[in-house]
């Protein structure tokens, strides 16, 4: 795969948003116990992915729970660079299965990685290294997680810029046909188990997320979507 290729595969991270706000997503927890400590999981197949967004965000329910002390490491914007964050520094990952054309069908693995803090309050930095399966070339997009007071939505997942870090050189077009990407891990910290993400400590039915992307254009699409859940034991 030529670099031009792999570019607008690296494209496939901002579509992955487009995915998400096309209606087509479930998030999900596991376990969905309220209170417990889980792994969340965006799956999406997008009816179309043609248009690029400029930011992506995931926003869900108050009461979500981040500790950034379940992943040891951090991967500094050097290493993120480089492509090369430690092992230490892993939070979740999944692939994403894109169409390129020119190209045909190509899977990318993503890694995503615990990182400093992009601004003051934000609870974790992200970074997202995007890997060509076949061919092992690599690109990379940073996050941040920041707390937020929208009615019942307390926690926000970005990532901005994606027009200009990913974009697609002329004459590529990248359609993101399904993505699976989960985050969630933990660890023994001072002998007491320490989770990345806890469930909110209640269960009304259903945790609220919402989906939103920009475009360029300054145009946007925003989208409700709720993630099953039951009541702590």
């Amino acid at each position: 795969m030529r670099l031009p290729l792999l570019i607008a595969v690296l494209a496939s991270l901002a579509l992955a948003g487009a995915a998400l706000a096309a209606g087509s997503a479930k998030l999900s927890f596991s376990p969905n116990t309220a209170g417990a400590g889980s792994v969340a999981t965006v799956n999406a197949t997008p009816p179309d992915g043609s248009k690029n967004p400029s930011s992506v965000a995931l926003k869900v329910v108050k009461g979500l729970k981040y500790d950034g002390r379940a992943v040891p490491g951090r991967c500094s914007d050097a290493q993120a660079k480089q492509n090369s964050c430690p092992a230490g520094s892993r939070a979740g990952g999944g692939r994403i299965d894109v169409t390129a054309t020119p190209g045909g069908p190509v899977t990318v693995n993503v890694a995503l990685f615990l990182g400093p803090k992009r601004q003051p309050g934000d609870l974790v930095g992200l970074v997202a290294i995007a890997t060509v399966q076949g061919t092992g070339q690599k690109g990379h997009a940073f996050g941040r997680v920041r707390p937020i007071d929208e009615g019942k939505l307390g926690v926000e997942t970005r990532f901005d810029n994606l027009n200009d870090a990913l974009k697609p050189p002329a004459g590529f077009k990248v359609h993101v046909d399904h993505l699976k990407l989960s985050l969630g891990k933990h660890r023994q910290v001072n002998g007491k188990r320490v989770d990345l993400l806890k469930n909110p400590k209640t269960c009304d039915g259903g945790w609220a997320f919402r989906a939103v992307v920009r475009y360029p254009d300054g145009t946007g699409k925003t989208f409700p979507g709720s993630a099953s859940c039951k009541p702590g034991g």
